[in-house]
């Protein structure tokens, strides 16, 4: 069962909403089809990007992450690193809760991240020619009258009211369709045209705090049906700087002057110029930072494939400390899908090690079963 709203608590407190994701396979193909067949669904593309939260409230406006920091106790606040915000700030006079997407059209949430991620002042420099934009995808709140009570079909309605209100040209609105027999159609050319996906909401949702109840919400986004089998061709070093979304709770850090390692947090001195730099955990305690998988071609050439650096510690540490017993080891991963460049090469999008394989050689590794996964 799904957390209320608590509306006696300013918005500013509210836990953002988080939205369930189907499992793959032909169960997933399954619960689509139950979904269709019962007409009661909306759905709209998903961005990759950050999550966004606007609020107005008591006269103040602010453009909140979904991470909290320990820094503060309160979720993180982007109004000052986007060029969007003052387009948000003169839309609206009284209560206002806005949920929506950071993103740059045809990237990811890695870059958008990176951006996010900057000193305020460097945030905005790098926006200069291409900057940031806002997708609202939903509405709690709208000048005043209270939605939280309110169900996804009646919220899609207010979303056309602030486009309206709207005046810039960085925010867009998200466009909410019946998930019917064009569903599938419609959900292939977004992921042929280099979408991540879509989201389906239940007619009758109401808003929640934290993760809305099985089947309200449901994420789909492409993703392989079957495993990957290659083999560990490359350990590799680390990356020095941290470029991940929890900066202001991150305790891995290097002094700049005297490259000197400190275990704290330290956030709070780096947005004021301190003489820190957050580094990557790997780079911290000396780790491989990443490992290179490959498949064999059909002339027996391996060809790397992808780089996984999401790796457990007690990987790393293994890799680190017997770098021999994992070389030319099999391994299964996956991945939401396969792509290719304009050179013809193949690599994973968002790839996941699995699990090591000691049940296969890497000879059973190949391209060609990849490609037919």
């Amino acid at each position: 069962m799904s957390k209320k709203i608590d509306i006696s608590k300013v918005p500013m407190l509210w836990e953002p909403m988080k939205y369930n994701v189907l499992t793959r396979g032909s169960s997933k193909r399954t619960m689509l089809d139950v979904i269709i067949n019962s007409k009661s669904y909306l759905y709209s593309e998903k961005k990759d990007g950050n999550y966004g939260r606007f609020i107005h409230y008591a006269g103040q406006s602010y453009l909140q992450s979904r991470a909290i920091s320990k820094k503060t106790g309160d979720y993180g606040d982007l109004s000052e690193k986007v060029l969007f915000m003052d387009d948000l700030k003169r839309a609206f006079s009284d209560t206002t809760v806005i949920i929506g997407e950071i993103y740059y059209p045809g990237t990811t949430s890695k870059e958008v991240g990176t951006i996010l991620r900057c000193l305020n002042d460097k945030a905005i420099k790098r926006q200069e020619k291409n900057p940031l934009r806002f997708y609202i995808f939903d509405c709690f709140y709208f000048d005043g009258e209270d939605l939280t009570n309110a169900p996804m079909k009646e919220r899609v309605k207010y979303l056309e009211k602030i486009k309206e209100r709207i005046t810039g040209d960085l925010i867009d609105v998200a466009v909410y369709k019946p998930v019917d027999e064009k569903f599938y159609a419609d959900l292939e050319r977004i992921l042929n045209s280099g979408g991540e996906g879509v989201v389906a909401y239940k007619e009758t949702m109401i808003p929640c705090e934290g993760r809305t109840s099985v089947l309200e919400t449901i994420k789909i986004k492409k993703e392989l049906e079957a495993d990957i089998d290659a083999f560990i061709t490359k350990i590799l070093p680390p990356m020095e700087d941290y470029t991940g979304k929890d900066i202001e709770n991150w305790k891995y850090w290097k002094n700049i002057r005297t490259n000197e390692l400190i275990e704290d947090h330290l956030y709070s001195q780096y947005i004021n110029g301190g003489l820190f730099k957050p580094v990557t955990k790997s780079y911290f305690y000396g780790w491989p930072g990443s490992i290179e998988v490959s498949v064999y071609d059909l002339f027996g050439k391996e060809v790397p494939i992808t780089r996984l650096s999401n790796l457990s510690d007690y990987f790393h540490k293994e890799l680190k400390e017997n770098p021999e017993k994992y070389l030319y080891h099999p391994v299964k991963l996956t991945g939401m899908m396969i792509t290719t460049n304009k050179n013809g090469n193949y690599s994973i999008r968002h790839p996941k090690l699995i699990d090591l394989r000691d049940d296969i050689n890497i000879e059973d590794c190949t391209m060609e079963k990849m490609i037919n996964s």
